[in-house]
Parts: structure tokens; sequence; C-alpha cells
């Protein structure tokens, strides 16, 4: 994953996700959620989040990140969609089972 795509997580030797400024590897039992470009709803997430952020410079990356959802969405609206879960989450219950 280049840093273009993905600026701070990136993955280790053996598969796990890992912090690229200090190499730490996130653990196996903690949750993690990835929004992609091509989600219509993205954009708007990342705005949110962005506002309930209180450090400066988190908000500043944030932003940055932002832009890239931002761009992507308006270089690509033909891509732009709602994404389904693909079937992952089939094992768990839903409202409506």
């Amino acid at each position: 994953m280049s840093p273009e795509q993905e600026p701070k997580y990136d993955f280790n030797n053996v598969g796990q996700l890992m912090n690229r400024k200090t190499g730490k590897a996130i653990p196996d039992n903690e949750p993690v959620f990835i929004l992609r470009g091509q989600d219509k709803n993205a954009a708007l997430a990342i705005a949110y989040y962005k506002n309930l952020c209180e450090n400066i410079q988190h908000r500043a990356a944030i932003n940055e990140r932002l832009h890239a959802f931002v761009k992507f969405a308006h270089d690509h609206p033909d891509k732009m969609k709602e994404p389904t879960s693909g079937g992952f989450f089939g094992s768990q219950k839903t409202d409506s089972t």
C-alpha cells in the first residue's frame, strides 16, 4: 500500500496492519474500519469525524485525507456507489433476522 493511498498505515512483513511512523502493529483483536474513495458516503463521514476531533494537527491530517476523497469523487463520479458488506457479516444476526 503506497503512502499516497494510505499515509498513516501499511502492512508489515507478516501481513499485520501497522503504523508507518512507529512500526507498531495494530493488535489482531482491535477493530479497524476502512472507508474507500468510491464510497459515496465516505467524504461526509470523514468531515463529520473531523469536526468531532479537538487535536488541531489531527484535524489537519484528516482534512488532507478529506480533500483526497472529495477529489476522487469529483474525478470519478462513475465509480461512486454505496457499497455492500459483500457477505462478510452474514453470520451476524441483524434486526431483520
